[in-house]
């Protein structure tokens, strides 16, 4: 994914939106929980619109993790089609990128790191890798 280019639209009106685009470029160690990537920013917001559900390309902030979250499908504790990260979120902005190409471009590039990884050092406890987020 290191070539790759996903664009993003930030929520209007969203304040920690702005105070994360304040913090750009991020270069952090991000992690996966199911089909979500997310990672810390140290941000230490509180939630002013808090969700329980979110959608697919979803970027929400995080404040239990003070991290940033990329929802491109279920996480472990989704229910039927919802999509519930691990607490409440607030949404700051979506991937303009399709949800079924956001799947599998994300999705594949994990699976194929993990096996790589998994096949390096035989026993994977977490992923991990880097990632550049830079203001467009």
């Amino acid at each position: 994914m290191k070539d790759e280019v996903l664009d993003a639209s930030l929520e209007e009106g969203s304040l920690i939106g702005k105070a994360v685009c304040e913090m750009l470029p991020i270069t952090t160690q991000i992690n996966t929980w199911g089909d979500e990537v997310y990672f810390p920013i140290n941000l230490n917001k509180t939630l002013n619109v808090p969700i329980e559900v979110v959608t697919l390309g979803d970027i929400a902030y995080s404040k239990i993790f003070d991290s940033l979250c990329i929802f491109y499908g279920r996480t472990p504790i989704s229910k039927n089609l919802k999509i519930i990260p691990n607490g409440p979120v607030e949404l700051i902005g979506r991937l303009e990128v399709d949800s079924i190409i956001l799947k599998k471009l994300l999705s594949g590039y994990f699976k194929e790191r993990k096996r790589r990884l998994f096949n390096r050092i035989h026993f994977l406890k977490k992923f991990a890798e880097t990632i550049r987020i830079e203001r467009s």
